[in-house]
């Protein structure tokens, strides 16, 4: 990774570039942030801070051009957005299907309002929960609960981790996805599943899940049929992956990716390109953002056994998480434009902008 020397706080996007979304631990080893888990901040709160990154393809390749802070006070439509530190709710990015917005998700308060009254409750003697009672059910590409879904493992599905399942089956935790085409799905899956046994069923099937419909699709009607949406394979050479069992609690720090969180894709040509974002023990690890290319015809592993991932950026430290990624907005002849979401009072919209 380098740095532009021309770096910037950003009023506009360039397309063609990556945007990140990174959370930090405010609080360092105040009592605050050990209050929950052993003085390493996790559930605090942060600003989410949008960065703006050329679309490397090597090693270290991506380059900073700028950052912008959400506001962390509410003026006019903007309003106050924060992330949690250590949290997989919030920080997700998704391009919009025209290409001009960046959805974000976070929650409605500055991050000092609720630090501080996490600090105040705790010298207090009060006992804080700081779950998120809005957090949905995980859903899966079909959009049904996924906590609980499983696949039998193949050689061909095998991630180095769960090898030992190979003849059974493992649990499923997907996050973002992406269709590459009407019978071509990519799934990016964090190897940590909510059920399972550990070292067994909850090793899991971390890394970059590739779907395929075994059926036919009629694209006149939109309809499948004569078949199902199987695992063709899964990406993850290059990803260093981890046995979800080595995490802990309290003062555990253990650090290790176990799969991917983000997901941003786009076709290009005989291709899909990716990047993701990495998912880490207990989500303290150092984190990364990966590039991979798939060749979009492919249906086994042992096609697809050269593909690798390439990190093409890594956190400075790991107090900053980095959670989303999304390919940067369209330029149009507009200002920049900061929208709550309709959800619950959270989120914000980027608008990019032509530069000059």
């Amino acid at each position: 990774m380098t740095f532009d020397a021309n770096a910037q706080s950003l009023s506009y996007f360039s397309a063609g570039n990556i945007v990140i979304s990174t959370v930090s631990n405010q609080l360092g080893t105040s009592a605050a942030a050990g209050a929950n888990s052993g003085g390493n901040g996790l559930d605090t709160a942060s600003p989410i801070t949008l960065t703006e990154l050329t679309a490397g393809t090597t090693t270290n390749g991506a380059t900073i051009i700028g950052s912008l802070v959400l506001p962390q006070t509410t003026v006019g439509s903007n309003v106050a957005i924060s992330g949690e530190y250590g949290s997989a709710s919030e920080g997700i990015l998704q391009q919009s299907v025209d290409g001009k917005l960046l959805p974000v998700m976070g929650c409605g308060v500055t991050a000092n309002a609720f630090n501080n009254a996490l600090s105040t409750a705790i010298s207090n003697g009060y006992t804080v929960n700081t779950a998120n009672p809005a957090i949905p059910v995980a859903q899966d590409a079909y959009g049904t609960s996924a906590l609980g879904q499983t696949t039998s493992l193949t050689a061909d599905l095998a991630n180095g981790v769960n090898n030992a399942r190979i003849g059974a089956f493992v649990y499923l935790s997907p996050e973002q996805f992406f269709y590459a085409s009407a019978t071509v799905l990519y799934i990016a899956d964090s190897g940590s599943p909510k059920n399972g046994s550990v070292n067994t069923a909850a090793l899991g099937e971390g890394g970059l899940q590739k779907w395929i419909y075994t059926g036919t699709y009629d694209a006149s009607t939109n309809t499948y049929s004569g078949g199902y949406w199987q695992i063709a394979y899964d990406l993850y050479q290059g990803l260093s992956l981890v046995n979800n069992a080595t995490a802990g609690t309290g003062a555990n720090t253990s650090g290790g990716v176990t799969g991917l969180f983000g997901l941003a894709c786009q076709v290009v040509g005989a291709s899909v390109q990716c990047y993701a974002t990495s998912y880490g023990l207990n989500e303290l690890s150092l984190s990364h953002v990966y590039e991979i290319s798939d060749t979009l015809a492919y249906t086994t592993y042992t096609q697809a056994s050269s593909e690798s991932f390439v990190t093409v950026y890594t956190a400075p430290d790991t107090t900053t998480n980095t959670r989303g990624v999304a390919f940067a907005p369209v330029p149009e002849p507009m200002t920049l434009v900061l929208f709550g979401t309709a959800l619950a009072g959270l989120g914000a919209v980027v608008r990019g902008r032509r530069k000059g």
